[in-house]
């Protein structure tokens, strides 16, 4: 007896050690996966050339104007109003929400489905290792690395903004891109909802992408104020405008993003290995 009284101990603690530093493990190699791959380049240039061009876009938005257009825009280009710095942080958001939400599509699309579409997924899970901190921590690197992305290039976009305009808006530039990354989180959840299910990555792409454009369609006519999750793309313009954020689509984006990541666990949960 003695001999099995003290060795279940050293099993469960050997356990519990493993299930422990699953997650972190699971985490390391997802941010390594993008880091190390096309992805994060992806993301790097372009986040970097948006921050980079926007303040003189905005700035030189006459000339620009006058130079393609000719006589027939020359016109139209001296009604455009004088560029502030208001003007440039409005452009780098519209950069985001035109351009790179697209880049962030495609990336989440691969990372959603890479795995599972290649079947290197059985390694993982084959391993004892729960599913659902196979997504969590898929779902998280999807989000947090072009976070970071963001965040940097903004920081380089609002000194360069300084830089040419004299001023920024620091604080208000700031709630605008928390607006903007509920966006960025509904649409990295349809591409791993479409991606457990579907096991493509071109198939998770594809609903990313669909629910970006969804959302600009939507936008159109969805008041800021409204619980219509397309609201919150009007949300990033009233801050810069000095107004507040509605809560009312910021909670409708989030909770539609975790009941779409909840159902692609449970998809995967009924994947059979």
């Amino acid at each position: 007896m003695t001999p099995q009284t003290t060795t279940a101990p050293c099993r469960t603690s050997a356990s519990r050690t493993h299930t422990g530093a699953v997650f972190p493990a699971l985490l390391r190699k997802d941010a390594e996966e993008i880091s190390r791959t096309w992805r994060l380049p992806l993301l790097a240039t372009v986040a970097l050339l948006l921050a980079v061009s926007g303040p003189f876009i905005a700035h030189y938005l006459k000339e620009i104007v006058q130079t393609l257009g000719g006589a027939e825009l020359a016109v139209i280009a001296e009604t455009l109003p004088e560029p502030t710095y208001s003007t440039a942080h409005a452009q780098w958001i519209k950069d985001l929400n035109q351009v790179f939400l697209l880049v962030v599509a495609v990336v989440s699309g691969s990372c959603a489905a890479s795995e599972l579409s290649d079947g290197s997924y059985l390694f993982t899970l084959t391993r004892h290792v729960p599913r659902w901190k196979f997504m969590v921590s898929k779902a998280l690197c999807a989000l947090l690395i072009p976070v970071a992305t963001i965040a940097i290039a903004t920081i380089l976009n609002v000194a360069i903004t300084f830089a040419i305009y004299g001023d920024a808006q620091v604080l208000q530039i700031s709630y605008a891109l928390l607006t903007w990354f509920v966006v960025m989180t509904l649409v990295v959840s349809a591409a791993f909802l479409v991606g457990v299910a579907s096991f493509s990555q071109v198939g998770a792409a594809g609903a990313a992408v669909g629910t970006g454009m969804l959302l600009q369609v939507l936008s159109t006519w969805a008041p800021a104020n409204s619980w219509n999750p397309a609201g919150i793309l009007k949300q990033a313009d009233a801050v810069l405008a000095g107004q507040g954020v509605a809560p009312q689509p910021v909670i409708t984006g989030l909770s539609i993003a975790f009941v779409l990541f909840g159902i692609a666990i449970a998809v995967l949960q009924r994947k059979e290995l």
